[in-house]
């Protein structure tokens, strides 16, 4: 938002008569007929904009109520940057100790660290139960065509499981490949 007192030299408590004499005083040197300099016109269209605007007490009441919105969310803006900047100064400051810290710590001490267990070990939880998952997935079908309380006729033919059986097969032996024999490869 421009900033029309800035533009006629004047303070936001000045009254109307001084905005009229600033922009008079203005007018008179900045006029393009008076000032030759490069930027005379840009100069004067912006010195008259700013007293249509001051000049009017509606439209300047208008303008000082904009302008108090826009200062106070500049305001809250500020505040806003402010906090965020310490707090990423503080983790900045966090991440580089940990980084030194991380930096004299050998590859052993990791192995032996509670946050690298707790990993293997819900590591390995997850892929009992996918394994228990993919034996599921193999024999559930089986189970339910063998036990389905429907007559014979409205069965489902036996090679319609063949497909969740083979996803079964594929998937627990991703599951076991994870959990054992990956380990050989080592």
């Amino acid at each position: 938002m421009k900033d029309y007192y800035r533009v006629l030299g004047i303070s936001p408590a000045s009254d109307l008569s001084e905005v009229k004499a600033a922009f008079r005083s203005l007018a008179r040197r900045s006029h393009p007929d008076v000032d030759k300099s490069a930027g005379a016109k840009e100069r004067f269209v912006a010195i008259l904009e700013a007293y249509e605007v001051l000049g009017d007490e509606n439209s300047r009441a208008a303008y000082d109520r904009q302008r108090n919105l826009a200062q106070r969310r500049n305001d809250i803006l500020e505040s806003k940057e402010e906090a965020y900047r310490e707090w990423f100064m503080r983790y900045q400051a966090q991440a580089r100790e940990n980084a030194r810290k991380a930096s004299d710590t050998t590859f052993n001490d990791f192995l032996n660290s509670p946050v690298y267990k707790t990993a293997m070990v819900l590591s390995r939880v997850y892929n009992y139960v996918f394994m228990f998952i993919g034996v599921f997935m193999i024999a559930g079908p089986m189970i339910l065509w063998h036990f389905q309380d429907i007559p014979e006729e409205m069965k489902r033919p036996f090679w319609t499981l063949l497909f969740p059986a083979a996803l079964g097969v594929g998937f627990t032996f991703g599951i076991w490949y994870f959990l054992f024999k990956h380990k050989q490869h080592e």
